[in-house]
């Protein structure tokens, strides 16, 4: 059996060796560390990078054999939308999707929901195929351990008869 080549490195611009083949990503496979694909021509590489790494940007992966395999965008469902972009965008994040901003339209990922509430706000929706790279979220994904250091304290809890009043009861303060 013959081992799988691999990938250990990314090749940041388009180098002087022409790519040996081609591998389509969805925007969800643009972030990884490890993982198998396949490329256009049905051959299978091993990707295992040193950390988890935005692929946005990348040229091509480096096998281990000295071959490059070139990294393009997988055409995906998306809406495009056109309108009020501030006051959609506002909406877009309120609903949690991932949205690349453009000047005259913004994308998202086809969701029907998505659009109707768009088109319910008065947005021009419509489906498209095509590239998709949003903004990334802010502030990054980390995970909340012991170190964690960002999260505020908790309130002080504050007893439940201490803040009942009675019916007819006086207040205490102005409120």
């Amino acid at each position: 059996m013959t081992p799988i080549p691999t990938a250990r490195q990314l090749v940041a611009a388009a180098s002087e060796a022409e790519p040996a083949d081609t591998v389509m990503l969805a925007h969800k496979d643009r972030a990884l560390r490890l993982r198998q694909f396949e490329t256009v021509s049905g051959e299978s590489f091993l990707v295992d990078l040193p950390r988890r790494m935005s692929l946005e940007g990348a040229y091509g992966f480096l096998l281990d054999d000295g071959r490059i395999i070139r990294i393009l965008p997988l055409p995906e469902l998306l809406l495009e939308i056109r309108g009020d972009l501030p006051r959609l965008l506002w909406q877009i994040g309120w609903m949690k999707q991932l949205c690349q901003i453009e000047p005259d339209r913004l994308l998202v990922k086809d969701h029907p929901g998505v659009a109707q509430a768009l088109r319910d706000m008065g947005a021009a929706v419509s489906r498209i195929s095509g590239p998709f790279a949003p903004e990334p979220p802010y502030p990054p994904a980390q995970p909340h351990g012991p170190a964690c250091r960002h999260v505020a304290p908790a309130p002080p809890n504050i007893r439940a008869e201490e803040s009942r009043t009675e019916p007819g009861a006086a207040k205490n303060g102005p409120f």
